[in-house]
């Protein structure tokens, strides 16, 4: 904003005094370019809440407001409102700055806010805030205009003028010179400061001022009620307000006033009237007369009330019919004034709207049956007793919460929620899907149920909303419980001949089968088959009504086949099963299959006649036939049955082989007739001859009928039968084995003691006759297994079998023998002892000698017999020495003796071979060694010692394993060190400067100690170069004094800060011990060295003050006038260490005296807002004083806590002025009265 200053110089020709001092007055004013409105609560927030029911975010016509909703903000202003009926609400007088609106619960019954509508982020600007200008009064821009009176000429004077843009379209003024000289002169839109009304009384003039707008050109008279004009301009307008300012004498005890009153009609107006502002001459104070009221005129930091009167009711502003300002200097001469404008204003609306959406509580619901979603129809087939789950899918395609949400199913079944509420609320939000299950038993024919959902509508809380009713849905699903069955009816030659013998049919006719399959079901089947337990394959004659392959349930299927009759009675099944299927042939889920059976029989009549021969009662039609002693008996029977369908007679049975055969028994009824009933038995015999011997029975009869007649057309009838024997004799052999060897005589084979002797047993048949219950045993109690050669798996030891048995035993020292027997019992070839057949039997000796081969290996390391533990202690890089001794424990000597090391270790030969024959004997002591260098941490290795075990001539002994041995040893390679880490008051300050300490505070060092080696540490000891005396303060956690590896001992030291830098180093160092405590042999003391740095800092605070930017520590300074005003400044900066608790004081001119002590205003220079001064900071500090006659010392005092400890910092510092009249001048008695 720019501003001009008009200085002019005002002669005093109309004074009679022409001698009288001359004064300065100035006038400044505002370029054109300014015309902006001064004041700054004028912003407004205005809106509605409404019911956007096309969810745009717009308030549509049409669209319904919300009333009693809640709205908030919060910003420069805090406050809160509902809306009207309309729906609207506003906030006013709102200040420049960032708000946030909010729609706040509770929302509307049955509404919601829309998503992103509330809270709502606004700006009101500083134009904004400012208002907007609604009716021009006067802006004194357009028509020149201007009045003087002078006191001794035209007093008072007056103009009135046409003004368009002038309120009531005129302008009066009317000026009166109250002085006894002097002139006064008022201007509207002067050439000298166009847009403004200019003041402008002489020097010595006093004068009052009256500007009245009442649309009428007369001046002097005032037509109250002539604008009729609505100032607030439908509500819209809410104050009057003006710019303006006056250049006052500062010594003036004149009380000069303006005012400005509002006339509706002569009997009724308000008057405001307020203390002249000294503005210096600059339109700078801001008038504003508010309608509610309130009315003020702010002058920079100071603000005027006005005096408020009124005549009748007031005024009215919605009708003001006059506008009249008045100005009155009070007897005070030259009072200059400058009005800017005059207008009526009101605030800047913003509008934010607030979008609801009205709540519509919805729910549905998705039932489906076995995953299928059977809302009509039959459904999915499910078998009857199979399970049918129920699915039922919830959401809420509304736009609020559902609560107390309830699933029910009208056949009874409960529905359980099994998924879906992801917040575990009870909530069914907008965004979830809640699957809830049921189940129950399938039962024949159709079956519907209803799934019903219900839910109640709920807030963001879950509370109830009132007023909504609950939503409801329902879903049906429908399945089919399919029973699956099928039905069979069988016939034999059209007769249903489920029992007994059935129909008589001549063997070797043809008998027809006849299968009637039905549905009963009532599901359609597929997949049918009939099949038949005798073999016949039945064949679809008829009844597949659509040719589609499937037995519906209105079907019958007839299915055939046939047979050859065969004599006697003939059962046949049939049986039929099927694949049960829906309407589109698709296979029924979980649905048996079902099946039928139906017999049906009849019976083949023929004649025949059957003989059965045994020999020893053993059938034997082929093969060699039983076994038989030679020279034993072998008795033939000879068995006749009739296997035709009617009676035999004159029944024969003769031999081939010239036997004798004698019937026995069996003609039941003597009658000479063999009846299909009987069964008549003959006999013969015969002496037993070696080998084979067949002979052949022959039996014929006639067919007869009851009576014993012949029956015509049939014919004799025969059948034969053979039967064999083999006349054999019996004999055993067994050959004993050990370990392969036939050790019949001498000591046999040498075996390892503790090995294992295995024994072989073959046992023979050589005798022509098959063994039984053979069994093989040793005379020393060894088990003895069968392990193969009955290759027929019958137990029988046949003459072409080799069987083989084993036995084992531990071997024991020394010279073993032992005798293995069998025996075995004479059976034929049915495994049934050969009558007059003696038992044999055979024997087989076998023998063997123990021998003991071991070998033994003993490793040490550095001469420490280490097989346990960690070993010895090693230092790492020395080299670990091992020592591998070799000897023969056992009782045979040990060949190819190696020995090897799992480390890689290579093993040299050191001696003990006595008679350099390459064979430990059990009397040698062979030696071996090696070496490694030692690593850090736990090493182990193990020696193995390998031989073969050898005769007197250093030949293997076969069958005797080699012999081994292992010894492990370890050691530990250990590698001591020791950490320091030292720190100076908590920091690592290894190289300079390190922290900033106060000189006089302490600095504290802490000495860190830790063990980053593999052995514990004794005798541990820290000094510090600098004499800095350190104690131990924890670490030692088993109070040993040896630091261990797991354990960080902390010592700490002090020493007084003093100034400069200051470097010290710390120094530990320990000695290797073991576990014990006991010093480790060989190993050197360990050490570490840290060093840590500080610097000594003198703190000290400087203030320097200065008044009006000059630094006067001494009288006089500066020479100020009187009623002027006197700025001190104080800069206060710090060289040294930050500073707390900074206080500045200023004695107020009287050193010593503390009422009049004041503390001047911090002005900045924190600049990391830290409340300490910082080095390098400069806090600035002012106040001001306005300047009285005479000299004038103050001194300013800042204090700060020391930083290091003692008394507080301070420092002071004076500044000088001296106060002098207008002119420059002090009388000599006011000069010396200065400097007393």
């Amino acid at each position: 904003m720019v501003w001009q200053r008009l200085t002019r110089r005002w002669k005093n020709d109309d004074q009679p005094n022409a001698s009288k001092k001359k004064r300065r007055r100035r006038l400044s004013m505002e370029s054109l370019a300014k015309r902006e409105l001064l004041a700054s609560d004028f912003g407004a927030i205005t809106g509605t809440a409404y019911n956007d029911a096309n969810d745009n975010g717009i308030f549509d016509a049409g669209e319904v407001a919300l009333a009693n909703v809640n709205i908030s903000i919060t910003g420069p202003v805090a406050a809160s409102t509902t809306t009207n009926a309309s729906g609207e609400y506003r906030f006013d007088d709102l200040t420049a700055g960032n708000y946030q609106v909010t729609q706040d619960p509770p929302a509307p019954t049955g509404f919601n806010p829309a998503p992103g509508e509330s809270p709502r982020a606004i700006t009101v600007t500083v134009g904004d805030a400012a208002g907007q200008s609604l009716i021009t009064i006067d802006d004194f821009d357009g028509t020149t205009q201007t009045v003087d009176a002078v006191s001794t000429g035209t007093n008072p004077n007056s103009s009135s003028v046409g003004d368009a843009a002038v309120i009531g379209g005129t302008r009066d003024l009317f000026v009166t010179v109250t002085s006894a000289t002097g002139s006064a002169t008022v201007s509207s839109n002067p050439g000298s400061n166009p847009g403004f009304l200019e003041i402008n009384p002489s020097s010595t003039a006093a004068a009052t001022y009256l500007f009245t707008y009442d649309g009428d050109n007369d001046a002097t008279t005032l037509t109250a009620n002539g604008l009729s004009t609505d100032l607030t301009q439908g509500g819209n307008a809410t104050a009057v307000q003006a710019v303006l300012g006056f250049d006052i004498d500062p010594a003036s005890t004149a009380n000069g006033t303006f005012g400005l009153t509002f006339h509706t009609d002569a009997a009724n107006s308000t008057t405001y009237t307020f203390a002249l502002p000294d503005t210096a001459g600059a339109p700078t104070a801001e008038l504003l007369i508010r309608y509610n009221g309130a009315a003020e005129l702010i002058n920079g930091a100071s603000t005027i009330n006005a005096a408020i009167s009124q005549t009748g009711a007031g005024a009215d502003f919605t009708n003001i019919g006059a506008i009249q300002l008045a100005l009155d200097s009070d007897g005070e001469a030259a009072v200059d004034g400058i009005i800017d404008f005059l207008r009526a204003i009101g605030p800047t609306e913003i509008v934010a709207n607030f979008a609801n959406d009205e709540i519509t509580p919805l729910v549905n619901i998705e039932k489906s049956t076995n995953t299928i979603d059977a809302d009509t129809g039959t459904g999915p087939l499910l078998g009857v007793g199979t399970t049918a789950t129920f699915q039922y899918v919830v959401t809420n395609p509304g736009n609020t919460a559902l609560g107390t949400v309830t699933v029910t199913d009208d056949q009874g079944v409960t529905p359980v929620l099994i998924s879906g509420d992801t917040n575990s609320n009870n909530i069914l939000e907008t965004t979830e899907t809640w699957i809830y299950e049921a189940t129950a038993t399938v039962t024949e024919g159709q079956y519907t149920n209803i799934g019903t959902v219900t839910g109640n509508p709920v807030d963001a809380n879950g509370d109830d909303i009132a007023g909504l009713q609950d939503p409801t849905d329902t879903d049906p699903s429908n399945h089919f419980g399919a029973r699956a069955e099928i039905d069979i009816e069988k016939s034999t030659n059209t007769v249903d001949a489920d029992t007994g013998t059935g129909p008589q049919l001549g063997v070797g006719t043809t008998a027809t089968f006849q299968y009637v399959v039905t549905n009963t079901g009532n599901v359609s089947l597929a997949t049918v088959t009939v099949t038949d337990d005798q073999g016949v394959t039945p064949v679809l004659i008829s009844g597949d009504t659509n040719s589609n392959n499937i037995l519906e349930t209105t079907e019958t299927w007839i299915f055939e086949a046939t047979a050859t009759v065969t004599a006697g009675q003939y059962t046949n099944i049939g049986t039929t099963s099927g694949n049960p299927v829906d309407d589109t042939g698709a296979d029924i889920a979980n649905l048996a299959d079902p099946t039928a059976t139906d017999p049906s029989n009849h019976f083949g009549v023929a004649a025949g006649i059957q003989i059965e021969k045994d020999t020893n009662g053993v059938q034997a039609d082929t093969g060699t036939g039983p076994q038989l002693i030679v020279g034993s008996t072998a008795t033939f029977t000879y068995v006749v049955t009739n296997t035709g369908s009617t009676s035999l007679g004159s029944v024969a049975v003769t031999d081939d082989q010239g036997v004798a055969v004698t019937f026995v028994d069996g003609d039941t009824n003597s009658n000479g007739i063999l009846e299909t009933t009987e069964t008549w038995n003959y006999t013969g015999t015969s002496v037993v001859t070696a080998g084979q011997y067949n002979n052949v029975g022959t039996v014929v009869g006639t067919p007869v009928d009851g009576t014993g007649t012949a029956i015509p057309g049939l014919t004799e009838i025969n059948d034969t039968d053979p039967s064999a024997h083999f006349g054999v004799t019996a004999s055993i052999q067994i050959e004993k084995d050990t370990n392969g060897s036939q050790a019949d005589t001498g000591t046999g084979p040498q075996l390892a003691v503790g090995s294992t002797a295995t024994f072989t047993y073959v046992v023979t048949n050589t005798g022509t006759a098959s063994l039984g219950s053979v069994n093989v045993s040793d005379d020393q109690g060894v088990t003895v297994t069968f392990v193969s050669g009955d290759t027929n798996s019958n137990g029988i030891l046949e003459t072409t079998e080799t069987w083989t048995y084993t036995g084992t035993r531990t071997v024991t020292a020394g010279q073993y023998n032992n005798i293995g027997t069998v025996t075995g019992n004479p059976v034929d070839g049915n495994g049934t002892d050969i009558a007059g057949a003696t038992d044999v039997t055979d024997t087989d000796p076998s023998a063997h000698i123990g021998i003991t081969p071991s070998i033994q290996i003993e490793k040490d390391t550095n001469g420490e017999q280490a097989d346990t533990g960690t070993g010895p202690q090693l230092a790492v890089g020395s080299t670990a020495t091992f020592t591998y001794v070799v000897t023969n424990p056992g009782t045979t000597p040990i060949g190819s003796v190696a020995v090897t090391d799992d480390q890689g270790v290579t093993i040299t030969f050191v001696g003990g071979d006595t008679n350099s024959n390459n064979v430990l004997e059990s009397t040698e002591t062979w030696t071996y060694t090696g070496t490694r260098t030692v690593t850090a941490g736990q090493y182990n290795n193990i020696g193995t010692v390998t031989g073969t075990p050898v005769d007197a001539n250093g030949t293997a002994l076969p069958g005797v394993a080699n012999v081994s041995d292992t010894d492990p040893s370890a050691h530990i390679g250990i590698a001591p060190e020791i950490s320091l880490e030292k720190a100076t008051n908590g920091q690592d300050a290894d190289t300079a400067t390190g922290p900033q300490l106060a000189v006089g505070s302490t600095a504290t060092f802490t000495y860190v100690v830790t063990n980053p080696g593999a052995t514990a540490l004794g005798s541990v000891t820290l000094t510090d170069d600098q004499g800095v005396t350190t104690t131990l303060v924890s670490g030692d956690t088993n109070n040993n004094n040896i630091l261990e590896t797991t354990e960080t001992w902390t010592f700490q030291g002090t020493t007084t800060v003093t100034v400069g830098q200051y470097t010290n180093i710390g120094t530990v160092s320990g000695n290797p011990v073991d576990a014990n405590g006991n010093d480790l042999t060989g190993f050197a003391n360990v050490t570490d060295t840290d060093p840590s740095n500080h610097i000594g800092v003198a703190s000290t605070i400087n203030i320097e003050k200065a008044t009006n930017g000059q630094d006067s520590d001494a009288p006089t300074g500066q020479r100020l006038e009187v009623g002027s005003t006197a700025t001190f400044s104080y800069v206060v900066t710090n060289t040294g260490l930050s500073l707390s608790n900074v206080v500045v004081v200023d004695d107020g001119g009287t050193s010593g005296v503390t009422t009049d002590d004041f503390t001047p205003t911090f002005n900045g220079g924190d600049t990391n807002n830290n409340g300490q001064l910082d080095q390098g900071e400069s806090w600035l500090y002012s106040a001001t004083r306005i300047v009285t006659l005479g000299q004038y010392t103050n001194v300013a005092t800042v204090t700060a806590d020391n930083p290091g400890g003692g008394n507080d910092l301070t420092d002071s510092d004076a500044s000088n002025h001296l106060g002098i009249t207008p002119g420059g001048q002090l009388s000599k008695r006011d000069f010396l009265a200065s400097t007393t």
